[in-house]
């Protein structure tokens, strides 16, 4: 068997748990850096902008981070009073940036080690 296997962090599991819950937005919180702010009263998972991922994740915890916290911007969009078609998902613009400097870190990675190998 030539696959790799890339292990599964704990926290990982425990944000799978959440997100089968529905705790979407707690789950992207417990695969984000911690808050700056340590006196801040306010859920990480509450916030409008929620702090980058954690930098060790598996390529599995970034996708199930940026799944959750558009999930959550969803769920939020949803439930705004009103409930009207102009409501926009407030996490979008923060994914997008997100994943497009994992992808150019990611890209990078792989060229550095095709000239390597």
């Amino acid at each position: 068997n030539n696959e790799q296997t890339i292990p599964i962090l704990d926290m990982e599991y425990y944000a799978k748990s959440l997100m089968e819950l529905g705790e979407y937005g707690h789950a992207a919180a417990v695969l984000s850096e911690p808050s700056s702010n340590a006196s801040d009263d306010i859920p990480l998972y509450a916030k409008k902008k929620v702090p980058p991922p954690l930098s060790h994740l598996t390529s599995y915890g970034v996708y199930l981070r940026a799944y959750a916290l558009y999930l959550a911007g969803e769920q939020e969009k949803h439930q705004a009073k009103g409930n009207n078609n102009k409501n926009k998902n407030p996490y979008v613009t923060q994914l997008c940036r997100e994943l497009e400097q994992n992808y150019e870190e990611t890209t990078s990675c792989r060229e550095e080690d095709d000239e390597d190998g």
